[in-house]
């Protein structure tokens, strides 16, 4: 009898732990978890500007933080040329703020293919030139007809390298023991003919377009310095693929999920067939079904410890954020990066000044390709041939996002512009619940 008891007991104490942490956010701390929200949560923050006529968005943006679900986010709009929102909250992410930098992940992929943009208004270089015309050396092992826009359109069968990329190169690109030119350049393509053409180049988009760059640059600088000297020092941003030491005071590094809540919100309920939220159901089964034991994308990069990874906390150490990964590794805040893709949105102005001329963003928009099947990503997708995701999140906007939630999403149509990033990371990779 008293084993039965302590055993309904037992019982009893385990269905209120997990029905708490069922209920409570992933950033809740564990008391406010347990107490269902009622004692020791971090105190919420929300501050910024709103235009007249936006006043819901603050609402709207606060409710993340008040169900636990943020813990340091921006959320900038920009409509028309002028910024109408611009808020930032914290939920026990001391000294956050509107100015405060974090890594975008593969958000950073909207932005490189300005770089691309600027040197072929300059004549260096066309997106539909072959690679090889640039970088003879890639030509190797039946490159030799793969064009920038394949690279930029995730087509160029290079979603990962004949090898995984050691950590010590990903971190110094051009090491003596094994640079990643010679890497790309020893590497044979591989195209999933059963699934789709298409593979998202995770890693590698950013690192090859770097390349190239270096190559076609009159001054052989590499796409970051391109990037500052184009676009973020005229425009006065806060934009870094190479985060500089001087700026580590206003980094914030990224915070996962804790294991508990993973395993209750994510790993449990996907096991039984319970699991509801999309775009965690689609992150779980990206990594859990048989197309992920052929795809090599997932492969492409050995953390420090030796393993295949890219992880976030490998993304937090100094040597990661440091590096030149036009692809994964861009660290600014949301009104920075608004700001470019306002630029953007306007053809190529801003506030009276040119920086990309309106024919070369035409260009960059252009589709000459179908919606197909992206064999890592298991979605539909749709590239333009400058490289930006079409219509993925909304109709007649242009853009990705990045891992653990930040999105970025413009409309040159619209004259619009959306940004969000944060610092507390979901199993998202294109926008979450939060946006």
């Amino acid at each position: 009898m008293q084993l039965r008891v302590i055993i309904a007991f037992l019982v009893v104490i385990v269905a209120y732990i997990y029905s708490a942490l069922l209920f409570s956010g992933p950033f809740d701390p564990l008391v406010c978890c347990l107490t269902y929200r009622t004692f020791g949560c971090p105190a919420i923050i929300i501050d910024g500007q709103v235009a007249e006529g936006f006043e819901s968005s603050k609402s709207a943006f606060r409710v993340q933080f008040e169900t636990g679900h943020s813990k340091g986010a921006q959320w900038v709009l920009w409509e028309n040329g002028k910024e109408v929102v611009n808020l930032y909250g914290s939920y026990g992410e001391d000294g956050y703020d509107s100015d405060s930098l974090q890594t975008i992940f593969s958000s950073t992929k909207a932005f490189a293919p300005l770089v691309i943009g600027k040197l072929m208004e300059q004549g260096l270089l066309d997106i539909y030139d072959p690679v090889a015309k640039h970088w003879p050396e890639f030509a190797a092992h039946g490159k030799e007809n793969i064009t920038i826009t394949e690279i930029l359109r995730h087509e160029a069968g290079l979603d990962a390298l004949s090898e995984p990329i050691p950590w010590s190169t990903f971190i110094d690109l051009d090491n003596k023991e094994k640079p990643f030119h010679k890497l790309v350049e020893d590497s044979d393509p591989v195209w999933y003919h059963n699934i789709s053409r298409r593979s998202y180049h995770g890693i590698t988009i950013g690192l090859l377009l770097n390349e190239i760059v270096k190559r076609v640059d009159p001054l052989k600088r590499n796409l970051a310095q391109v990037f500052h000297e184009e676009f973020t020092k005229p425009l006065g941003v806060e934009f870094f693929i190479g985060l500089p030491d001087e700026k580590f005071s206003k980094f914030f590094p990224i915070s996962e999920w804790p294991l508990y809540y993973t395993y209750v919100n994510a790993i449990i309920p996907f096991m039984t067939g319970t699991l509801r939220d999309p775009v965690v159901l689609h992150a779980m089964t990206i990594f859990s079904n048989d197309r992920s034991k052929i795809v090599r994308g997932i492969k492409a990069l050995r953390g420090p410890d030796g393993e295949i990874s890219f992880s976030v906390p490998n993304s937090n150490r100094r040597d990661s954020v440091k590096t030149v990964s036009p692809a994964t590794n861009g660290v600014s805040n949301a009104k920075s990066m608004a700001k470019i893709l306002a630029m953007v949105a306007n053809y190529g102005q801003l506030d009276g000044k040119v920086y990309l001329k309106r024919e070369t963003i035409e260009k960059m928009l252009t589709v000459s390709t179908p919606p197909m099947e992206d064999a890592l990503m298991q979605m539909q997708t749709l590239f333009t041939d400058g490289g930006w995701a079409k219509d993925i999140i909304l109709k007649s906007y242009v853009g990705w996002g990045g891992l653990g939630g930040s999105l970025v999403q413009f409309s040159p149509q619209k004259n619009q512009v959306f940004v969000y990033v944060m610092t507390g990371a979901t199993m998202g990779g294109l926008g979450d619940r939060r946006t």
